[in-house]
């Protein structure tokens, strides 16, 4: 791997290229407490079978008065999340609970966002999942499409009910943080899917009171800032406690544990590295259809994707799957039978012969049965359970309460970057908010993460004959190519207050543009080798557009004066996100704007 960036430790120039700013949170005495509601934090829980919408304002936030959409297009009672469904028919579209009774609509394309390789063997193979897949593949639709026509309709959707609940004036004089939440286990090309379809959807539109911001939250995270600051739990929550957050969704189950370091604002660090397996709610309706299936056997090759939402509707989706519970009864939980079901002249007529039994058009399924459609996916869960646990336990930790909850934490996310992110961007006016109530000061690393790079030939530690000995012109130098420096090491507990950063210089020629590209590559060992080898494999690139005057950079000669060039001193931070990863850039300490950098992952 041919690299055109120098390690800047590897040298000893002067550091004054590169200087530390402090990130540390601001005190709370040294922030205007009285600052006027400016900005309308907006979370946005996209899931694979059901999303929704929570928001507040700074003084709303502060007063634990978060607003929590209930009301849905379609929909004729309060429910707090919509279904994640789309139908386009005759040139129209629909989305949500306002589809039609009559059309085949696309569900869990959530999940066609991730690579075949990043799925688990089962869900590759889950009739669910082979459906949306065929369905986009027939009609020509791409997965970050799909999302975004969700988002657009949902966000369309959300607007029109903040507006009519606070009034006309109220949208117009805030500007936005959107936050949308993300399964703990997804990659970065993932989260940059989500990213696009966002902006496809007109989220990040411009507005009259200033620039939109976009970020994400993990999943399990935002569920430990909703629950761990509820009232009912605060007696709970002590410093060197340990909580286990288990977010159980309609795709994916995201499993972390944080420590509790303090109290007033709680903040904690994450305790061992997260886990999670696409194993929530898809796999446990799979697992009922495919009981029904079986029960009406030829049956079942009548029915129409109506005939098979009508099953899967009401009884099972409203009730049953939401509300069992076993009991060790002889309570029985019919479901309706389709006409479709029975051939034009075909009598309906009981069926007793085996169990569950068919009568009055109606499968009687009993509990037994039931459990059978929650098993495969709450043994997956157990074993995800078992497994934290156990790493706990390793780290002589012991987890005393389990508890779930999501969407308002994307809102609680929101806030917690304002206030420890606002006054670094430069391409934005978002004031540093109060001292957030919770926030999570270091993750645990999923991989190691590194920047390939050349360092001068140095005789007393290199070698001539190593393979990665080679002239490099612009230097005028024999180098060693193709090292690593490593940020983070699998495993390792990073701080998000003080991020791992390093320094590097690069040579610019005269034909410099303006932007370079950054490669990054990872490792699954926590013992990275020190070059790159097989087990290291590229994570993405970073597109990098800087912004300045290149005539009053350093010059550079080249040791056999044969070239000049100017040199260009920067440091670049990472901190990891569950299996992602966010990246900042400085020049002469001074954070770019975060709009010229770019991660494309392959």
């Amino acid at each position: 791997m041919s690299t055109n960036r120098m390690n800047f430790e590897d040298h000893d120039w002067d550091e004054d290229g590169g200087s530390y700013s402090d990130s540390s949170e601001p005190d709370i005495d040294d922030l205007n407490l009285t600052e006027k509601d400016d900005v309308l934090v907006i979370g946005i829980d996209f899931g694979t079978t059901f999303s929704g919408v929570a928001y507040a304002t700074e003084s709303e936030f502060l007063a634990k008065n978060i607003s929590v959409i209930s009301e849905w297009p379609g929909c004729g009672r309060d429910e707090g999340k919509a279904p994640t469904e789309l139908l386009y028919e005759h040139e129209e579209s629909w989305w949500g609970y306002d589809l039609p009774d009559v059309g085949d609509p696309i569900r869990w394309f959530k999940l066609l966002l991730l690579n075949n390789e990043d799925l688990q063997e089962g869900v590759k193979s889950s009739a669910f999942y082979l459906a949306a897949k065929e369905k986009v593949r027939r009609e020509n639709l791409k997965p970050v499409d799909l999302v975004a026509d969700y988002l657009r309709f949902q966000w369309k959707h959300a607007l029109e009910v903040i507006e009519k609940s606070r009034g006309d004036q109220f949208l117009p004089s805030l500007r936005f943080h959107i936050v949308i939440t993300v399964p703990a286990i997804w990659k970065g090309y993932a989260r940059q899917s989500m990213q696009e379809a966002a902006e496809k959807a007109g989220i990040m539109a411009p507005r009259d009171m200033g620039k939109t911001r976009l970020s994400f939250v993990l999943e399990p995270e935002a569920a430990a800032m909703a629950t761990l600051t509820d009232p009912e739990h605060q007696s709970l929550v002590k410093p060197g406690k340990t909580w286990l957050i288990l977010d159980a969704g309609g795709g994916t189950v995201d499993l972390i544990s944080y420590k509790i370091t303090s109290t007033n604002p709680i903040t904690m660090d994450e305790a061992v590295e997260g886990t999670g397996a696409l194993c929530g709610g898809v796999l446990i309706d799979e697992c009922f259809q495919q009981l029904c299936k079986n029960r009406l056997g030829r049956r079942w090759s009548h029915l129409s994707p109506n005939g098979i939402k009508e099953i899967m509707g009401d009884k099972w989706e409203k009730n049953y799957k939401r509300e069992f519970v076993p009991k060790q009864s002889k309570e029985e939980y019919p479901v309706p039978i389709p006409a479709e079901a029975y051939k034009s002249g075909d009598k309906v007529s009981d069926d007793l012969s085996r169990l569950p039994h068919i009568k009055n058009g109606r499968i009687q399924f009993r509990e037994q049965d039931l459990m059978e459609a929650f098993a495969e996916s709450f043994a997956r869960i157990d074993e995800l359970v078992d497994e934290q646990i156990s790493k706990t336990k390793q780290k002589g930790l012991t987890l005393q309460y389990r508890r779930t909850a999501i969407c308002r934490g994307a809102v609680y996310k929101g806030f917690a970057q304002d206030q420890s992110m606002g006054a670094e961007d430069d391409d934005d006016d978002f004031k540093p908010q109060r001292v957030a109530p919770i926030s999570v000061t270091s993750t645990i690393s999923r991989y190691s993460l590194g920047m390939p790079h050349y360092s001068k030939f140095d005789p007393s530690v290199h070698s001539k004959s190593d393979p990665d000995y080679k002239w490099h012109a612009e230097e005028g130098a024999f180098v060693i190519d193709n090292r690593v420096t490593w940020y983070i090491r699998k495993g390792e507990n990073v701080s998000k207050i003080d991020p791992v950063r390093n320094s590097w210089a690069r040579l610019l020629k005269k034909s410099f543009q303006g932007s370079f590209t950054e490669s990054l590559v990872q490792c699954d060992s926590s013992d990275p080798p020190h070059r790159c080898d097989d087990t290291v494999k590229p994570l993405c690139d970073l597109k990098v557009a800087i912004d300045v005057n290149t005539s009053k950079l350093e010059d550079f000669t080249s040791a056999d004066g044969k070239k000049q060039n100017k040199k260009l001193y920067y440091d670049v931070e990472m901190v990891p996100s569950g299996a992602s990863m966010e990246f900042n850039f400085y020049i002469d300490g001074i954070k770019q704007a975060s709009h010229n950098i770019k991660a494309e992952y392959e």
